[in-house]
């Protein structure tokens, strides 16, 4: 508690500072104001916005922005300066800031927030503000045809060989990241706030030892995430590491691990954009919402939570998930008020996830003749075309897989 109290009152005495800061600056961000709408016919100044409390959007958010901004800038004649700066003072992982700003030029928070406000106030303000990177969803499929945008400096390269040995990996080892979401994270660093409404995307760490173990046992080192974490991780296999426990988390870690993971694991939630951003596969597993789930890239493998019908016990199929609108909820309450239990994937279920995700990566999955109709069967139920409450596009084509074994043990889940 000391601790928390300690980040607490630092997170305050920063964002006083930087209000203060704002103030005394407001009179030459005017001027800044002034300038950029002169020099508007010559060159477009932007200021952009990220996303900088939560990794997810951080990471992925940005990485979108960066292929798009690609794009663009091979198809325009326009000439544009876009500056950055966080949404918060506050900073999520430090080492992604740092490497962020070896691509875009970053400012502190106060020294735009007038210049900013203004601009969008103004008339004739929308044009320089970036206004698309505000999703971390790739509906252009674009992740899969293109290549990370953030890299390793040498240095950085040779601190992360070094962190990896004190981990106990031997080089060139084959790493594969584990993230289970559970609540301790914002309970703890947001406890002001009622974090209970989407506990339906938590699940219990225990029940991963089968998966990660037999993995384990196939020489791979599995690594479990997390900043902070409910519980410490029960296994003394040799090759599971309980990073997020043993006390050698670093945010540097954070980065390097997801970008050099063979695979990684994840119940979906902030941090897998991490190995995402740096095109790493991810088997997901506990996915709820299902309509939410990421179809973007061809590197995805997943599987959602079971949905159980209070009224007869009776488990929907993959159809009345979504005619009963049930596929896109996002709080707990509202699965609740619809007589629905969402029900943890069972340990032999993730088992079989991640092991298909090994054997296909190293090239030795046995298909079956049924699995490319079970494949399209999925994809023609799954409602790609579905927008947000805000009426953004979720989807674009589906090129993930849902997992081959349980959809050949559950054949009736697609009747």
């Amino acid at each position: 508690m000391a601790k928390l109290n300690k980040i607490n009152y630092q997170r305050k005495k920063t964002k006083t500072i930087a209000i203060l800061l704002a103030i005394l600056t407001s009179p030459l961000q005017l001027i800044a104001f002034l300038i950029i709408r002169i020099l508007k016919p010559f060159i477009i100044i932007r200021i952009g916005w990220i996303h900088s409390t939560r990794i997810g959007h951080m990471a992925g958010n940005m990485e979108l922005f960066f292929i798009l901004k690609d794009i663009q800038d091979q198809n325009s004649s326009l000439r544009y300066l876009d500056v950055w700066c966080c949404t918060q003072e506050y900073v999520c992982n430090v080492q992604l800031l740092r490497m962020l700003k070896r691509k875009i030029l970053i400012f502190p928070r106060w020294s735009l927030t007038v210049l900013a406000h203004l601009n969008l106030a103004i008339p004739g303000g929308s044009v320089h503000h970036i206004s698309d990177n505000n999703s971390d969803r790739d509906i252009y499929n674009l992740l899969d045809r293109t290549s990370p945008h953030l890299d390793f400096t040498q240095q950085e390269e040779e601190k992360g060989s070094q962190m990896m040995r004190k981990l106990g990996i031997p080089i060139n080892s084959k790493i594969i990241c584990l993230i289970v979401r559970d609540a301790e994270y914002l309970n703890y660093f947001y406890s002001a706030n009622d974090w209970s409404y989407h506990n339906h995307r938590d699940s219990n760490i225990q029940d991963y030892l089968l998966a990660i173990e037999t993995l384990a046992n196939r020489g791979y080192y599995v690594i479990r995430m997390g900043a902070k974490v409910r519980e410490p991780l029960n296994s003394s296999h040799p090759r599971v590491i309980d990073y997020a426990s043993n006390g050698m988390r670093t945010e540097f870690m954070d980065i390097y691990l997801g970008a050099k993971c063979f695979f990684a694991i994840s119940t979906s939630t902030g941090w897998d954009a991490i190995p995402l951003i740096f095109r790493r596969p991810i088997a997901f597993v506990n996915v709820a919402p299902l309509g939410f789930l990421f179809t973007f890239s061809s590197k995805i493998l997943a599987i959602a939570k079971h949905h159980i019908s209070k009224l007869d016990g009776r488990e929907l199929t993959m159809k009345e998930i979504f005619s009963r609108n049930v596929g896109f909820y996002t709080s707990n309450y509202e699965f609740n008020d619809k007589g629905v239990e969402l029900v943890d994937n069972t340990p032999e279920e993730i088992r079989d996830l991640v092991v298909e995700m090994a054997d296909r990566l190293e090239g030795v999955f046995q298909s079956k003749p049924e699995d490319k109709k079970l494949q399209s069967t999925f994809r023609k139920i799954f409602p790609k075309n579905a927008k947000d409450d805000k009426g953004i596009r979720l989807h674009g084509k589906i090129y993930s897989r849902y997992g081959s074994i349980f959809l050949r043990n559950n054949l009736s889940w697609l009747e």
